[in-house]
């Protein structure tokens, strides 16, 4: 008769009461309860996450799930956690890890001189001038190049061959109140030109309202 939400019922070994989950309590834990029986009993005290996924076993056993780990218990005993461990087939990690300490093709200082922008493996990372923190800025397949800072610090412009296509890219600071890229909680890459035709060589006027560059290899637009 509960008024919220009761879940997983499963039988006990002598088919005479059942167990169940509930979050009558205010999270979801598990209770027992006689079919003949007018109210339930409470068989762990779990807070914060909820109880999933409950089974019992023929000689009475419970199992069930509980902030990502398994536990078993007996009806009157503690929750014990499952130890497991997985072992893995491949020797090798799928992620190679990278320590990069040469390979740079091209930079740019940022306006401020507190942060260099840099291409290395096709990609744009900043680094600080005092602390040698370096984040990266670009993570695709495809390579970047050109890089440059607008006059205000708070866009990088590069060129990027995305789609087999040579295009312009500008990655910017979304809060007002951030002026490093390093330590920004998050930035925005959008696409400036849209053509079949390759776009290079990108730089801000100095108002940083306009910008040239330099498309299909023999023309100058803005």
């Amino acid at each position: 008769t509960f008024k919220g939400e009761n879940r997983t019922p499963r039988w006990s070994a002598d088919g005479q009461s059942f167990y169940y989950l509930s979050e009558q309590d205010g999270s979801f834990n598990v209770y027992k309860r006689g079919l003949n029986d007018t109210k339930a009993t409470k068989l762990t005290n779990f807070e914060d996450n909820p109880v999933r996924f409950l089974t019992v076993s023929n000689n009475g056993t419970l199992s069930f799930a509980f902030n990502g780990e398994i536990y078993t218990m007996q009806e009157q005993g503690e929750p014990k956690k499952v130890s497991i461990q997985i072992i893995k087939d491949n020797q090798e990690d799928k992620l190679k890890y990278m320590n990069l300490t040469s390979g740079i093709k091209e930079m740019a200082v940022s306006p401020s001189g507190k942060e260099i922008a840099f291409i290395v493996r096709g990609d744009v990372f900043v680094t600080s001038v005092e602390y040698g923190t370096t984040r990266r800025i670009t993570n695709t397949p495809d390579q970047e190049r050109d890089v440059s800072y607008s006059p205000d610090g708070r866009s990088i412009l590069y060129a990027a061959e995305r789609n087999g296509h040579w295009n312009l890219y500008q990655t910017s600071l979304i809060k007002k109140d951030e002026k490093s890229f390093l330590y920004a909680t998050n930035f925005k890459e959008e696409q400036l030109t849209d053509s079949d035709l390759a776009s290079f060589q990108p730089l801000y006027s100095p108002d940083g309202k306009e910008i040239a560059y330099l498309h299909d290899r023999t023309e100058i637009r803005v």
